[in-house]
């Protein structure tokens, strides 16, 4: 049986990859500035929209799958240095520049999926700041409700003046 609170929690959950694929997107794109994991991160958090939590969740994720292309070098380099160091019997070599290679994109990896995760928690905060933006201007505030119209407000000037 399905209730109300079950099924807003999945319709809200439902997005969440594409919020985060679409991040990882942004930061594949802006690449070329410094920083764009941030980005990247900040849009997946903003279009998700469900908490500073959810937001670095999602950021996080993004940055997962921003970092699918450098784990996809590096299997390419560590199969194209293994199949060298087979056919020229020469291991140390090509090792030491494997594990180079592999020490260099773990620090990448890290780059990305820690900015991604920090873009998505601002991401998010900004989403609700906006939110609470639009709510304050929704609602009517209470101090603009107890003011009395124009013509109450003269007839109180005139009674004090009097």
């Amino acid at each position: 049986m399905e209730t109300a609170s079950t099924r807003d929690v999945a319709s809200r959950g439902e997005n969440f990859y594409l919020h985060a694929l679409l991040g990882a997107v942004v930061t594949v794109v802006t690449s070329f500035i410094p920083f764009s994991p941030l980005i990247g991160g900040a849009v997946a958090g903003y279009l998700h929209n469900e908490g500073t939590s959810r937001g670095t969740r999602v950021g996080f994720v993004s940055g997962i799958f921003a970092s699918l292309p450098l784990a996809a070098v590096f299997f390419f380099m560590f199969t194209i240095m293994s199949f060298g160091s087979l056919t020229t019997g020469e291991f140390a070599g090509p090792m030491f520049v494997i594990i180079m290679i592999g020490l260099m994109l773990l620090i990448a990896a890290v780059y990305i999926l820690g900015l991604s995760a920090v873009g998505g928690y601002l991401g998010a905060m900004y989403a609700e700041s906006q939110a609470q933006a639009r709510a304050t201007e929704e609602s009517p505030d209470a101090t603009y409700a107890s003011v009395p119209d124009d013509e109450a407000a003269d007839t109180v000037d005139n009674q004090t003046t009097k």
